[in-house]
């Protein structure tokens, strides 16, 4: 078993971060603490990993290396290209190449999907070809393949889905989303918010959107408490019986393209007759209103958290995951008008 930097803080007491310091000579601890710590961390066997030691001396004299260090980027979609078509991956992947490209790393794509490959296979790969970290992506029909325990190098996921046995994990902050839409909406004078999981996927994996809105509709009065629209196999005509007996005054939904179509069936406009609000899928600058989900900030902060792992010789399953949520951020956009009056 690796001697990690958290070892080391642990011995002495101290925080891991003064551990890190002292071991790079950092001005900012004093020569005592440097000597105490270089002193344990000779007597417990503790190493430097070459992997940021080389990486570091680089960047200390502005070069970059001549072999850069690679970062493992494994997806799951039914195509080896599949997970470029959805715009929080590609987003999460531009957030963490744009880190690993500051400090002179790359991200290099693999697919589970492939035939024969399987997660005992890769993390042999990985292995054999030295590389230490991986950001896996498990929101595609071979994310199952990805239980493992990936021995020998750290691992961070993105998303909602577990991997097994627990790995760090950045994710966008679901509840923390509802309650800052539902927030926005009171604060422009709607009174009949309603919530329609307009598809099966949100009602089986994200109830985090549906416990905030119920939390919500608890203080309510009888006449202002809105049930929400929970159907797995969703139709137009459910969709209208819903809106004829809650009559809300705004929606809350997850695919605005498929509420905007029903509610125009039913001759409802937007945002004339009812206001209309996205939970993840608004874009900037684009028409529907609601939550943008920071994905590239998930993306930055997956590999900001995977190189510390490194950097502490934390390799395979560790023992206390890490779960990191972010908030989403607002697009005003064109599908929601203040009521009047």
């Amino acid at each position: 078993m690796k001697i990690t930097i958290v070892d080391i803080a642990n011995k002495l007491d101290i925080n891991p971060s003064t551990v890190s310091l002292a071991l790079r000579d950092s001005p900012k601890i004093s020569a005592k603490t440097t000597a105490l710590v270089k002193k344990t961390a000779e007597e417990m066997g503790y190493s430097r990993n070459p992997y940021v030691s080389a990486l570091m001396s680089a960047r200390r004299q502005g070069k970059t290396p001549d072999n850069p260090p690679g970062i493992a980027f494994i997806t799951s979609s039914d195509t080896p290209e599949g997970w470029q078509e959805k715009y929080a991956s590609t987003e999460f992947y531009a957030g963490s190449s744009n880190i690993a490209a500051s400090l002179g790393m790359k991200l290099e794509s693999f697919w589970i999907g492939e035939k024969s490959m399987s997660a005992e296979r890769l993390n042999e790969i990985l292995y054999n070809r030295g590389i230490q970290g991986a950001i896996l992506l498990p929101t595609g029909t071979h994310r199952h393949n990805m239980n493992h325990d990936w021995q020998h190098v750290a691992a961070v996921s993105y998303g909602i889905y577990d991997i097994a046995p627990g790995i760090d994990r950045v994710k966008a902050d679901f509840y923390g989303n509802m309650e800052q839409v539902i927030s926005s909406l009171t604060e422009q004078g709607f009174s009949r918010i309603g919530y329609a999981m307009d598809t099966p996927y949100p009602y089986k994996n994200n109830n985090r959107w549906l416990a905030a809105y119920l939390m919500y509709t608890r203080d309510l009065s009888a006449r202002k408490r809105l049930l929400p629209f929970l159907d797995e196999k969703p139709t137009a005509a459910s969709f209208q019986s819903w809106v004829e007996k809650q009559r809300p005054d705004v929606i809350i939904c997850i695919d605005p393209v498929q509420v905007e179509k029903w509610l125009k069936q039913i001759n409802c406009r937007v945002p004339e007759d009812v206001g209309l609000v996205t939970l993840g899928m608004a874009r900037q600058g684009t028409s529907f209103s609601g939550i943008i989900e920071n994905a590239a900030t998930c993306g930055k902060i997956a590999m900001e958290m995977l190189l510390d792992r490194i950097h502490q010789n934390q390799f395979g399953t560790p023992d206390a995951p890490r779960y990191v949520t972010v908030r989403g951020l607002w697009n005003p956009g064109q599908t929601l008008s203040p009521p009047q009056g």
